[in-house]
């Protein structure tokens, strides 16, 4: 925000996610091929959880209204950590909660931070280009999909 004062950085912090909690929920819609793809992997056997800086709540709101919370073994908000991504505690509590080493995890995302998040948290990473973080931001090397339903189809 480049607020410098403490006491109106959080007054923000305060108003932002009473906002967030009012419109969150029906402002969101789901990316074309999504839900079909997360059907689709977790018909494959795949578990698969949620890891974002956005607060739990909401986001178990958006899955319960898709018909989509059944296929998430886990969701980590926001809320939930002390310290946001890139560090990787949130994604720690996620494996933990699965029973699954990081090494047999790959993270998906769609940012620079998810990358730094992934490697932070010794994840493999691949990039989803649905987001507002180009091709180039990811660098050569990384693992980029042009939107989930590639990414399923790679994964086979």
């Amino acid at each position: 925000t480049g607020i410098a004062d403490d006491t109106q950085a959080g007054r923000f912090t305060t108003l932002f996610l009473e906002k967030a909690d009012d419109v969150m929920v029906d402002m969101t819609v789901m990316l074309p091929g999504v839900s079909k793809t997360i059907y689709r992997l977790a018909e494959r056997g795949y578990r698969m959880g949620i890891v974002s800086t956005k607060r739990r709540r909401p986001i178990q709101a958006i899955l319960h209204r898709d018909d989509l919370y059944r296929y998430f073994a886990v969701i980590v908000g926001g809320d939930d950590i002390r310290i946001p991504k890139p560090d990787p505690e949130g994604v720690g509590k996620a494996l933990t909660a699965m029973g699954i080493a990081p090494e047999s995890a790959l993270y998906v995302g769609d940012s620079r931070t998810d990358a730094m998040t992934a490697r932070n948290a010794g994840l493999d990473f691949a990039a989803v280009l649905t987001g507002v973080t180009g091709r180039e931001a990811f660098g050569d090397g990384a693992a980029m999909y042009g939107n989930l339903e590639e990414l399923a189809d790679a994964l086979g």
